[in-house]
């Protein structure tokens, strides 16, 4: 397979894990090295997060409870995103919403909605952007989540192979 190989990391534990899938979707691209398309050149991009797919507006929900530490627009990459402070330097982070339901200072329920699935920022197709940094470094969400039903999206072209069909564009 393509994606092989391009996913391995050093394993770092996040200390008292208990985190749920952020939206109910399809799991479109994973973390890691990944193919990109910039211009007419193909290059291996890293993607700090995971995406998960789905339509327009479908809910995202705080993977952990947590203090919204940022609600908003992030950059020109992320779009709007929140960012959720769980304590011991662990930080999850959502982007690409529509819409942010939950505002800086919130405490959240694991679970509770948080915001709306979108495609702002860089991305080519709603889905849901999800990291989880320890200490500010990011770390695989996969080996956290529960995805077992989840397959990778087909990839149909060389635009879908560099975006794994609907996923950012760009550096993450």
């Amino acid at each position: 397979s393509q994606l092989e190989g391009l996913t391995k990391t050093k394993e770092v534990r996040v200390p008292g894990t208990n985190f749920i899938n952020p939206a109910e979707g399809q799991f479109t691209s994973p973390f890691g090295f990944r193919l990109w398309k910039s211009g007419k050149m193909w290059r291996h991009k890293f993607h700090a997060g995971i995406d998960i797919g789905a339509a327009r507006g479908t809910p995202i929900v705080a993977s952990k409870a947590g203090t919204v530490i940022f609600s908003g627009r992030l950059s020109r990459t992320y779009g709007n995103a929140i960012i959720l402070s769980h304590g011991n330097g662990v930080e999850t982070l959502y982007a690409h919403c529509s819409k942010t339901t939950a505002k800086a200072g919130d405490l959240v329920r694991q679970g509770e909605t948080i915001g709306l699935m979108g495609r702002t920022g860089r991305a080519t197709g709603d889905h849901v952007h999800f990291e989880i940094r320890l200490n500010g470094t990011c770390i695989d969400p996969s080996n956290y989540l529960d995805l077992p039903d989840t397959k990778y999206a087909a990839v149909t072209n060389k635009k879908d192979a560099a975006t794994g069909g609907g996923e950012d564009e760009g550096d993450e």
